[in-house]
């Protein structure tokens, strides 16, 4: 005969406690609905609360969206941590009236609003741990739900067991989400409420087919069942496969974006990209868009990925951002940002930097020796003569009629010419940034200081200029 079911769920939550490093200085906080996962979490925290020395508290949001019933919930709740010394915090909130302000779901405003709350809790309490109930049936769910919508290996990896930052986490303090009973099915909390003796609310709400999450558990997976009788833990097994995969993907697509960045652009080389295998050009190319801010879609992603094959273009994206295409670049800019103005004196000593429209910094430096390899350094960092800068020095973005000495060059060009022979993106021509004096333009940050301002052997005192990420 084998250990009872209590000994599944008790045993998940140690093991994973252990794993997410919960330790005899910890603070736990667990998000309580009242539900029999939730429920049967909190039971368990407080079993092993005493064995493993963390503090613990609750925490129940009202979403006020079922009258009465959500109100009992929160007293059930309540009563039931009263009854066993556990701290509990509670809030409510309008999620309807959310909902309609943000132009979102129910179900999506009920998430951001609950998840805010968690995120205050662990603030409040200091906690370093956020312990949700979600089991082996709510990733099956969610799986489905991704696989119906077209989610590709990272999403149908469904909800990892410790997540290290985004929603319910204060940034910055190095907290964590835990999900214990990941791999317990339903039929296993349901048997250790019955062991233990937990009561527990149901939400009436969850039988109703409304909601796509919920057509998928009432519908859809008896029908799957079927055919697997052990769908939960299959698809649980799945997604800790597709887990791995996603993470080993998203370490090579990070190597392929710093192999390809190009600093002085805040851009990305073509060639490399589109070079790549299809799984990691594909999650690039996504990864760049939402590094933007942009909501992309498989249509978005796959015209971005055609045309670094060589057909160079400029593409609007849902979240107001433009991507191009251009002289071998790939990049991303905030629509409206060609437009901006930049104008920042430089002083004549000491250092200084200015944000950049879109991304990135430029910083500054006097300095009264030149590095040994000064000649041989980054293209994104340059060096000129200090002593040719003449009236006031000043940072700003071109102009109509501006006109450029190129080293080594028979005279001043029109700069929009110099650009193009450089090959300098178009959607960072008008951002980038240059060095102006009384003389005219002293250099083109990122590339090379006008011939009349260059180093010679004369030069004792010189001017540094960088562009960097931050």
């Amino acid at each position: 005969m084998g250990k009872p079911k209590m000994s599944s769920v008790l045993c998940a939550t140690r093991k994973a406690l252990l794993s997410a490093g919960v330790s005899r200085l910890s603070a736990v906080v667990c998000g309580v609905s009242g539900g029999p996962d939730s429920m049967a979490l909190l039971d368990a925290l407080l079993q092993l609360k005493e064995e493993q020395g963390f503090s613990l508290c609750a925490a129940h949001f009202e979403h006020g969206l079922r009258g009465e019933a959500s109100r009992a919930d929160a007293a059930f709740v309540t009563a039931f941590c009263a009854a066993r010394g556990i701290p509990c915090q509670m809030a409510s909130g309008d999620v309807a009236a959310f909902a309609r302000e943000k132009g979102c779901s129910t179900e999506a405003a009920a998430r951001q609003m609950r998840y805010a709350f968690f995120e205050d809790c662990m603030r409040a309490r200091g906690a370093g741990f956020l312990a949700l109930g979600h089991h082996a049936g709510d990733q099956a769910e969610t799986m489905l739900m991704r696989l119906l919508r077209g989610g590709g290996v990272g999403a149908l990896g469904g909800m990892a067991p410790v997540r290290r930052s985004g929603p319910g986490l204060p940034e910055g303090r190095g907290c964590a989400l835990v999900r214990p009973l990941l791999e317990c099915t339903r039929r296993d909390i349901l048997d250790y409420c019955g062991q233990r003796s937990l009561a527990y609310r149901r939400d009436e709400s969850n039988a109703s087919d409304d909601v796509l999450r919920n057509r998928i558990r009432n519908q859809l997976m008896p029908v799957l069942q079927t055919y697997n009788p052990q769908l939960e833990r299959a698809l649980g097994r799945q997604a800790s496969i597709l887990r791995a995969e996603s993470d080993y993907l998203e370490r090579e697509v990070g190597a392929l974006l710093q192999k390809a960045y190009a600093p002085r652009y805040r851009a990305w080389l073509a060639q490399p990209l589109a070079g790549a295998h299809l799984a990691l050009r594909r999650r690039a190319v996504y990864r760049l868009g939402q590094l933007a801010g942009a909501q992309m879609d498989f249509e978005h992603v796959e015209r971005l990925m055609q045309a670094l094959k060589g057909e160079s273009g400029t593409f609007t994206l849902p979240g107001n951002v433009i991507a191009q295409v251009s002289c071998g670049y790939l990049l991303f800019a905030a629509a409206g940002h060609e437009k901006a103005v930049l104008r920042a004196p430089i002083g004549r000593t000491g250092a200084g930097s200015v944000q950049l429209e879109g991304g990135g910094v430029l910083r500054w430096h006097y300095l009264d020796r030149l590095p040994g390899d000064w000649r041989a350094q980054a293209p994104n960092r340059i060096y000129l003569d200090a002593q040719a800068l003449s009236g006031e020095a000043y940072i700003r973005t071109r102009r109509p009629g501006d006109r450029f000495h190129m080293l080594g060059g028979p005279g001043p060009q029109r700069l929009k010419d110099v650009l193009i022979h450089w090959k300098v993106p178009q959607l960072r021509r008008d951002v980038l940034p240059l060095l102006v004096c009384d003389r005219g333009i002293a250099a083109v940050a990122g590339h090379m200081p006008s011939h009349w301002a260059r180093i010679t052997s004369g030069s004792r005192s010189y001017l540094c200029l960088e562009i960097t990420d931050v």
